[in-house]
């Protein structure tokens, strides 16, 4: 598109074929990464049994997640605003394609003893941690740096919604094929195969930072790296984005509560792996047309913060639905309903708020506003699988006739517990959040603003990959940071 710029000159903006290679690796990094982190939640008996460790030790590889995510961000957010955005980009895919090869090979008989499985997995589970805040806090960097203003809410909800949708396939393609505990190295090695594709795209694929002519009058607007610290003092002083942290946290944490416990909590009142894998589909599957239809009203109306408030409020009854439903055996269309409305308006709503980060921070690095959403959930997520185990209650004689916990009594087995307490404590977490969200929060839409004052006069010029060589050396790769 063109613009009249100060000395009367039009000023192009272009988009280039090349970005799409660039969501190819976010996209696919982060779906595996999300297999990865929640592909033992249903089966977690199972893999218990074969590795021979206890339920809680199957637990903290995946809180584990979480917990290094929130030492990583920090770091995160400094290098993307120090180092090139293509760097962080191929970083992230490596440590997640070397990380899943581990994991892959810790269950390989030849190459790793039985009585180190379970470390080496840890391993590789702790590589693949540090990856996922590289490419899990970018998406609106990336949208803003390679589409044009049209393409941004595609772009941002499906890079943002990539992780859900790996926890969607790893929670409900994984009782598919493990039957049993023998069936676990699967496991490791289903996802590692397109996680080292990820890595050798980025490494051959991904050459560049940004295009050589932006695709916006936003995106081109490039600024000086500025101090941590100064950054974030700004970013806390923006009351819209401390109010959207504060208050979304608990929604993430809570969704990565449920998704992790998720197998735990139902196969005490009698639902089958199956069944906990059609739970995990629905609660991270129905969030992809959830975050589709929520980005269309919000931009058709031009009424994001509205849109956000309804669809928080909604997540908050249909959890609350859930969680009463799970409490009971026999009630599968209830709970698969619950967690499905749960999906599509609590997850569906995740890329609308990272938006409304950007819009509340703008001009300051959208990294920043993503990370500082990001890091509560995390921190609200960790917590609350911790306490989840804590809470939970022995069941009662009568109620253990319907458990399907066990593993042939074996070592490792799930103990069924009575969840009721820590249903109790999410749903008022997320209920206070969500009448704090909807009172106090409010923000104009600085970014938009921005890019409609030259959108009258926009057009969209697609280019060749060819024709992208800014921000090159000699050899066409940018050169690797300085540390």
């Amino acid at each position: 598109m063109a613009t009249p710029a100060e000395g009367g000159a039009a000023v192009q903006y272009r988009s280039y074929r090349r970005r799409w290679v660039v969501l190819f690796v976010i996209v696919v990094t982060q779906v595996t990464n999300g297999a990865a982190w929640l592909s033992f939640s249903p089966v977690a008996n199972y893999a218990a049994h074969y590795y021979g460790t206890s339920i809680d030790n199957i637990n903290w590889q995946m809180t584990q997640f979480m917990i290094v995510q929130l030492i990583v961000t920090p770091f995160i957010m400094w290098a993307v605003d120090h180092w090139s955005f293509r760097w962080v980009v191929v970083i992230g895919a490596v440590l997640n394609g070397v990380g899943m090869a581990i994991k892959g090979l810790s269950t390989w008989d030849l190459v790793t003893p039985a009585d180190l499985r379970f470390t080496i997995t840890m391993v590789g589970s702790v590589l693949a941690a540090i990856a996922q805040p590289f490419t899990l806090v970018i998406p609106t960097r990336y949208s803003q740096a390679w589409h044009p203003q049209s393409e941004r809410t595609v772009s941002t909800t499906l890079s943002s919604l990539a992780n859900p949708i790996g926890c969607m396939l790893g929670i409900s393609v994984t009782p598919l094929y493990v039957k049993s505990s023998a069936d676990v190295p699967l496991i490791n090695t289903v996802w590692a195969i397109p996680a080292i594709v990820a890595a050798l795209t980025a490494v051959l694929g991904v050459t560049m930072s940004h295009p050589p002519t932006p695709p916006s009058p936003s995106a081109a607007e490039r600024r000086a790296p500025e101090p941590l610290l100064r950054t974030l003092r700004a970013l806390c002083a923006s009351r819209p984005l401390v109010i959207l942290s504060i208050c979304f946290g608990p929604a993430i944490g809570a969704m990565n509560g449920v998704a992790t416990l998720l197998g735990q909590m139902l196969c005490t009142t009698g639902y089958s792996t199956g069944f906990v894998g059609v739970c995990g589909a629905l609660l991270f599957g129905c969030g992809i047309p959830g975050a589709i239809l929520l980005g269309l009203i919000a931009t058709k109306t031009g009424r994001a913060v509205e849109t956000a408030k309804v669809s928080y409020s909604l997540t908050a009854v249909f959890l609350i639905m859930f969680c009463q439903a799970a409490r009971y055996p026999d009630l599968e269309w209830l709970v698969g309903l619950s967690i499905g409305l749960v999906g599509l308006v609590g997850v569906g709503t995740y890329p609308l708020v990272i938006e409304l980060g950007v819009e509340a921070t703008y001009p300051i690095d959208q990294t920043y506003s993503n990370s500082l959403i990001f890091i509560p959930g995390s921190l609200v997520g960790a917590a609350l699988v911790v306490l989840g185990t804590v809470m939970g209650r022995p069941v009662s004689e009568a109620a253990r006739q319907y458990e399907v916990c066990s593993v042939d009594g074996a070592a490792g087995a799930v103990e069924p517990l009575d969840y009721t307490n820590y249903y109790m404590l999410m749903t008022s977490l997320l209920s206070v959040s969500v009448i704090a969200f909807t009172l106090l929060f409010d923000t104009p839409y600085h970014r938009t603003a921005r890019d409609q004052a030259d959108g009258t006069r926009s057009e969209t010029v697609s280019v060749a990959p060819a024709d992208a060589t800014a921000s090159l050396d000699d050899r066409g790769t940018e050169q690797a940071p300085a540390v």
